[in-house]
This record gives C-alpha cells, structure tokens and sequence, in this order.
C-alpha cells in the first residue's frame, strides 16, 4: 500500500501525515527503502524542489 501512496493534492504535511499512518499500520521496513517511498509519493515539483536544495533521497 506503501508503494500507491501519493501527494495528489494535498499539503506536503497532509501526505506525510498519512504516510506515516500507513508506515505504522504496515509494520517496520528498511529506512531507507522508507525515504524512497516517501519521495516517490511526492507531487514532481516538490521532489524537483528538493533536488534543486540539493536534497536526495539516498
């Protein structure tokens, strides 16, 4: 269910909220496999956002 979650519309705040919902309703996995999942979800200007801050998700 993790691998379906996306930002769609909603605030940044709002999708990492419900991320973590699930993150805890699914158990422990990978942390890093975690980030990418995350990052993954983002709307594609957020993640371009990111990455022109010169944050990645390695």
């Amino acid at each position: 269910k993790l691998c379906h979650c996306s930002q769609g519309k909603h605030r940044v705040r709002e999708y990492v909220g419900y991320f973590e919902d699930l993150y805890d309703t699914i158990g422990p996995i990978d942390e890093q496999e975690k980030v990418l999942l995350l990052w993954d979800g983002f709307a594609g200007y957020i993640a371009a956002g990111l990455y022109t801050r010169d944050l990645h998700p390695e």
